[in-house]
């Protein structure tokens, strides 16, 4: 950006997610000097961890279905095994693939990133702290991009081995035998309908009496009846108090 005097304004975005990455390219092409400081990969949440790696998933959910009605089309066709890390391999490719092209658009705008945790000082002021020490930042302008993170619920036992965020959800190369989803949110009915689809015995607990509870009533309620005909359970109007190790695995008490 410039400013009234024609001099370049220097600007630091903290975070690289889609606010951050596109506030930061926006202000360059207003002719702005502009630093980027990301302490993991550009693209956040949405990009490496959310949005585009679910639905990539998805697309195997989506053609298991396809296949498992192909003979109201008159197409003979079974499936044999499916093979959860092709899958994965799949997943990382797309991301890697639309990352590297927020990188490119980046260096095409002539951004400096910083790879590295970043700390206000003031608000002309951030260190940056780099697996090569510590960077400072003076700059004109400050935006906060800083994003997301998974939710941990404060439940006894959420810590034990085999609790997952939906980040270790996106990194699993074997198909569980059953897995039970606390919270049956848009991210809750995407990992319910991609682990049904590959063999798992899916349990859903939800807090509210519906799932989705910030949608449409009536939509919910026919998704509601579809995940169920498709052998998802759930247990609606219950909440999570505890999780033990048993000699099958875990057990949620509910």
């Amino acid at each position: 950006m410039i400013d009234s005097k024609g001099l370049s304004i220097h600007i630091c975005v903290i975070g690289g997610g889609p606010a951050g990455y596109v506030a930061a390219i926006r202000a360059a092409q207003l002719g702005g000097k502009v630093t980027l400081v990301e302490e993991r990969e550009v693209g956040g949440t949405c990009l490496n961890r959310g949005c585009i790696p679910t639905k990539a998933l998805l697309k195997t959910s989506e053609v298991l279905s396809m296949i498992s009605k192909s003979k109201e089309l008159g197409i003979a066709a079974t499936v044999s095994s499916v093979d959860a890390s092709v899958g994965k391999a799949r997943k990382d490719r797309v991301v890697k693939s639309l990352r590297m092209g927020v990188e490119h658009l980046l260096a095409k705008n002539g951004i400096e990133v910083l790879r590295g945790k970043g700390w206000i000082e003031s608000p002309q002021r951030v260190t940056v702290k780099t697996t090569e020490g510590e960077a400072v930042v003076n700059c004109h302008r400050l935006i906060i991009t800083t994003g997301s993170e998974p939710l941990i619920p404060d439940i006894p036992g959420i810590r034990l081995e085999g609790v997952m965020t939906s980040d270790e959800a996106l990194e699993l190369t074997k198909i569980p035998e059953s897995i039970t989803i606390i919270g049956a949110g848009a991210i809750g009915m995407e990992f319910a309908t991609l682990f049904n689809s590959l063999g798992s015995k899916v349990n859903v607990v939800e807090f509210q009496e519906t799932i989705l509870p910030n949608e449409d009533k009536e939509i919910t309620a026919e998704l509601l009846k579809i995940m169920k005909r498709q052998g998802i359970k759930f247990s609606l109007a219950s909440k999570v108090k505890e999780i033990c190790k048993s000699e099958k695995g875990l057990e949620v008490l509910v």
